[in-house]
């Protein structure tokens, strides 16, 4: 029993480095500020404006539609 445990916090340990140096090597974006956009989206029944946002990351990905 001894030994397993030795090996499962081994085991983790070397997990838990490799998922440290795997982090520091990613690039850092130089745009960290997403943006949003507004625009008419259309009117409700009773004749009120209604205005889409759209939100986009740093990298430019946005949700679907």
């Amino acid at each position: 029993m001894k030994k397993i445990m030795q090996f499962v916090m081994l085991s983790s340990a070397g997990l838990g480095a490799a998922c440290f140096v795997g982090c520091a090597s990613m690039p850092t974006p130089t745009n960290t500020v997403g943006t949003i956009s507004q625009a008419p989206f259309g009117k409700t029944a009773d004749g009120t404006p209604v205005e889409i946002y759209t939100l986009r990351n740093a990298r430019g990905a946005k949700p679907a539609s």
